[in-house]
């Protein structure tokens, strides 16, 4: 032991260091010269202070001021100095440990393709990280920030989570946010990232995410519209409910066209031309709108229950957001990805009957609406060969019926039925039919003991709901049941035989017509468009002789079944605003969306709210011609108002329909071509110029379209023009003239480049391509 004492001899200042290899701290009290326990090397006794001191392996070897560096005798200051640098030591050794595991994360993070940290880092950064062939993606939960990145490039811009604020991040890829909600960005291969977000929502408080939508890029989305933008951001669309809607059933009971809901046709999907794609999950209850929002032009999806208002105000419940974010090298390519192989959807089983590609469709709608008989009919068949004109199927439409619902004949229409298929010498028939049964009808009272109808809130078998349709009030038949198929399959089935039938156009299958609020007990986890879904299935379960010639309007999710898919109600007008231009923005659109058998609307349109109906139904002759002339190159033709009812004396409307069916034999082979392909490939028949030319001028490119990849077509779409610019895609071909005449046999024209050319009211422009 060694002592040193104050210069004045006090004891008061003494400080005495006690040197010991077993040193314990209960012995503080103890004298110097006893024994003590193996806890403590060195013991510091500073008037009444008495503190250990725990030295390494104290045990192992004598302590010796050579060996430990800790000097024998230590003022004050000396021992608070050596405390304070083992604490120094200690902290900068849990900082080391900090930062070594911050950068085993960082470094796991970019193996993944995420840094969720470093808001300095960017794609070009990224692009020679570590990463296993994967493209990276940044995102910071902090500010709601996530960049899709591919080949040093930027691809998408967008913020998640719009409602909510970030708390913290509960492993790797999982972040928690207010409201108990939770983020999970998980690795689905190379190209593809899914974004699931689950948590509480209320109205005010939904989850929401959006994608910048610049100008330099252009969009472009899976579903029908009443103005059907190609690309859509131009497109102003508040928060709707992403729903198969009849936008025009407001315009058929007497109201206005509801622009802001989306089409019959529908799937969640969005492409890109940065190589980008967006495909929602099937089940979301999903809404979405397009425009402009917090002063940016932007597309955003969001989760919110679709029956939440029908609950008290201020009532929440769990959703799920959850979709897949893709980027390939071009839009092309991200498209052909979502047809074929992502296994989003599925390809047709089966393609329609070849004739209804090969021959017209002929209903009465346009051309009667209502007022059909048989005479009428057998007169307009009787006319349809007299003036030329072959017959796929004849489709009687609204108006054989005593009340909407009944599977009849009106009788005083239709006198003699017999004889009435005698006049018609072999013509294929269709009839219309819809799910609603309407009061008035003699089956509604058997419906009812059939709980056949969508039921009320009560599961009792009587309770049902009414709705208001475009013709009056009725219950609808509920698909969602098993033995409701099973019981309407069979009296559709005798429907058909008992009036030689060979198929039948189904209408209707909208949510917009189904009983709001009460259509299924278990709100909140249903989804309307499971009804859009079953109908279409139980269409597609009949008879194969029957689902050949048979046409829907509606879909969801049923890319699967082979059947034509027919667009809303036309209106007899020019523009994209369900005009002539729509046609083919909305068969582009139905392509991209997994349906490739689209059945465009009557040529001329339905003929809605038009004046002097005596000629062409109140159609122009140009109006007409044009609309004609498109649909000659499309999957499927139906007329309604006949052409030789269009009198003109510039122009003899019959002749020029006739000349079409012509041009229609010469591409046959090439759609039925690209509609066998579409079984495997689930390509569509009908393609934009971007599917073989990623230049930004074929992205634009509204009003031209392909047939497979091979047959080019630029029909006229505008009134008052008989000249109209060209643009050839592919740089890699050159296209031969077929029409207009002029150009025939003057060689080919070369992709990559524009051409004016001249289009006469009786000609349209199009070419075949050389390899």
């Amino acid at each position: 032991m060694a002592r040193r004492r104050a210069a004045n001899g006090d004891d008061d200042d003494e400080l005495e260091l006690v040197v010991n290899e077993h040193v314990n701290d209960s012995d503080a009290g103890r004298h110097d010269d006893e024994p003590r326990g193996p806890g403590c090397a060195v013991r510091i006794t500073v008037s009444d202070l008495d503190e250990c001191i725990s030295l390494p392996n104290p045990s192992r070897s004598r302590l010796t001021e050579e060996k430990h560096n800790v000097p024998f005798f230590m003022s004050m200051k000396e021992r608070m100095s050596l405390q304070n640098y083992r604490r120094t030591k200690l902290a900068l050794q849990w900082l080391l440990l900090i930062i070594l595991g911050i950068t085993a994360i960082l470094l796991v993070s970019v193996t993944l393709g995420v840094l969720s940290t470093l808001p300095n880092n960017d794609c070009v950064d990224l692009e020679n990280a570590p990463r296993n062939g994967k493209d990276p993606y940044l995102f910071w939960p902090d500010t709601k920030q996530l960049i899709l990145c591919r080949k040093g490039s930027e691809k998408l811009k967008a913020t998640l989570g719009v409602y909510h604020n970030f708390t913290y991040q509960e492993k790797v890829n999982v972040y928690d946010y207010t409201n108990e909600t939770t983020l999970t960005i998980n690795r689905v291969d190379d190209h593809c990232l899914n974004i699931r977000w689950t948590g509480v929502v209320s109205p005010d408080l939904p989850l929401q995410d959006c994608f910048d939508i610049e100008n330099t890029t252009y969009w472009y989305g899976g579903y029908e519209t009443y103005n059907q933008l190609w690309p859509i951001n131009r497109d102003v669309r508040p928060m709707t409910p992403f729903l198969p809607s009849d936008y025009m059933s407001t315009i058929t009971t007497g109201g206005t066209i509801d622009a802001s809901l989306f089409g019959p046709m529908l799937h969640p999907v969005w492409l890109s031309s940065n190589g980008v794609g967006v495909f929602v999950d099937e089940k979301v209850h999903l809404h979405v709108s397009v425009g402009l929002d917090r002063n940016k032009s932007q597309l955003c999806i969001q989760a919110l229950p679709f029956f939440l208002e029908c609950l008290p105000p201020g009532s929440s419940d769990m959703a799920s957001l959850n979709y897949t974010l893709c980027v390939f090298d071009s839009l092309a390519n991200v498209t052909k990805y979502f047809l074929n192989s992502s296994g989003f959807i599925s390809h047709p089983r089966s393609y329609p009957a070849a004739q209804v590609f090969e021959k017209p469709i002929w209903s009465t709608w346009a051309k009667f609406k209502t007022n059909i008989n048989q005479s009428a009919v057998v007169d307009f068949a009787r006319n349809i060969k007299k003036y030329g004109f072959n017959i796929s199927q004849l489709e009687i439409d609204d108006g054989y019926s005593n009340h909407y619902g009944e599977l009849t004949f009106d009788e005083d229409k239709f006198p003699d039925y017999k004889s009435f298929l005698h006049d018609l010498e072999g013509v294929n028939l269709t009839a219309w039919v819809h799910p609603f049964v309407n009061f008035d009808a003699f089956n509604f009272e058997e419906g009812l003991g059939n709980s056949s109808f969508l039921p009320g809130r009560s599961n009792y078998s009587n309770v049902f709901s009414l709705v208001h349709w475009w013709n009056g009030y009725g219950a609808v038949l509920n698909f969602l049941d098993d033995l409701v198929q099973e019981h309407h399959s069979k009296q559709l089935a005798s429907f058909t035989d008992r009036y030689h039938l060979v198929s039948l156009k189904f209408d209707a299958g909208e949510s917009t017509y189904l009983p709001k609020c009460q259509f299924i007990p278990d709100l909140l986890n249903s989804h309307p468009a499971e009804f859009t879904k079953s109908y279409i299935e139980f269409v597609g379960n009949m008879r194969t002789e029957l689902v050949s010639r048979a046409e829907v309007r509606v879909g969801y999710f049923t890319q699967h079944q082979p059947l034509f898919v027919r667009m809303l109600d036309r209106t007899s007008t020019w523009g994209l605003d369900n005009g002539l231009k729509s046609v083919l923005t909305t068969v582009l659109s139905f392509g991209i969306a997994g349906y490739p058998f689209v059945l465009p609307d009557m040529i001329g349109g339905n003929a809605y709210n038009v004046e002097n109906t005596s000629n062409c139904g109140g159609i122009s002759t140009e109006l007409y011609v044009r609309w004609l002339q498109l649909n000659t190159f499309l999957p499927a033709m139906q007329f309604s108002v006949p052409p030789w009812e269009c009198a003109d004396p510039n122009v003899n409307v019959t002749r020029v329909a006739l000349d079409m069916m012509n041009v229609r034999q010469g591409v046959m082979d090439d759609i039925l071509k690209a509609a066998n392909e579409t079984l495997s490939t689930g390509y569509p028949i009908i393609r934009p110029l971007w599917w073989i030319d990623d230049s930004s001028v074929a992205l634009k490119v509204d009003d031209e379209f392909l047939i497979g990849d091979d047959i080019l077509v630029a029909p006229v779409l505008s009134s008052g023009t008989t000249e109209r610019e060209v643009y050839f895609p592919d740089v890699k071909s050159e296209w031969n003239p077929k029409l207009p005449q002029d150009l025939v046999g003057k060689g080919p024209i070369p992709g990559g480049s524009s051409r004016n050319v001249s289009v006469k009211l009786t000609e349209v422009a199009y070419f075949k391509r050389v390899k």
